[in-house]
C-alpha cells in the first residue's frame, strides 16, 4: 500500500474517533505527515525495526574481525574468506549467517585418522550409551560408516 493519507481509508471503521485500520497495518510517520503502512514491503526505518524486534525478544550482532569460515561436508569444504558473520537471537536460540563468496575445494583427509578408524570422542560416546567395550563400539562405528547413532542402535537391539 506503500504511503496514503486518511482519504485513502475512507470505508473503514472507526470506534470513538479512531480509525481502525485492517488488519496487518499500522500507523507511522512518513515525511512530516501521519501515513498508514502495511507489513511486509512497508517502509520501516532501521530504528523502528530494532525497536520491533527488540519488543519481539530478538537481537542481532555482528561478530568482529572473522577472517574465515569453513564449513565441512563429508566430501568438500567450503571456505569464506573475510566473510560477514550475524548472530541472531531468537528466545535463547542463535542463529548464526555467513555472507560472503565460498571457495569450494575437497576435503583434506589425514592419513592417521582414516588409519585409526572412528574417532575417539564417537566411540566413548557409544560405549557410554551402550555399556560395551571399546572393541564393539568401534566395529559398530565401522558396520554403520561411522553414524555413532546407528551405532547405539545396532548394539542396543542386538542385546
Amino acid at each position: 500500500m506503500g504511503d496514503c493519507d486518511t482519504a485513502a481509508l475512507k470505508g473503514h471503521s472507526s470506534r470513538r474517533g479512531k480509525t481502525i485500520l485492517p488488519e496487518g497495518m499500522f500507523w507511522g510517520r512518513g515525511h512530516g505527515r501521519e501515513v498508514a503502512e502495511m507489513m511486509p514491503g512497508g517502509r520501516m526505518s532501521p530504528k523502528q525495526m530494532k525497536a520491533m524486534m527488540k519488543r519481539m525478544g530478538i537481537s542481532q550482532e555482528e561478530v568482529p574481525d572473522v577472517e574465515e569460515v569453513v564449513i565441512r561436508t563429508r566430501d568438500k569444504e567450503m571456505v569464506f574468506k573475510d566473510a560477514a558473520v550475524t548472530v541472531t537471537i531468537v528466545q535463547g536460540q542463535k542463529t548464526y549467517q555467513v555472507m560472503g563468496t565460498p571457495s569450494e575445494r575437497e576435503r583434506r583427509h589425514d592419513k592417521e585418522t582414516e588409519d585409526k578408524g572412528p574417532p575417539k570422542e564417537d566411540v566413548r560416546l557409544v560405549m557410554e550409551q551402550t555399556g560395551c567395550t571399546e572393541a564393539e563400539a568401534r566395529k559398530a562405528l565401522e558396520d554403520s560408516d561411522g553414524a555413532p547413532a546407528e551405532a547405539i542402535l545396532k548394539i542396543m537391539s542386538s542385546k
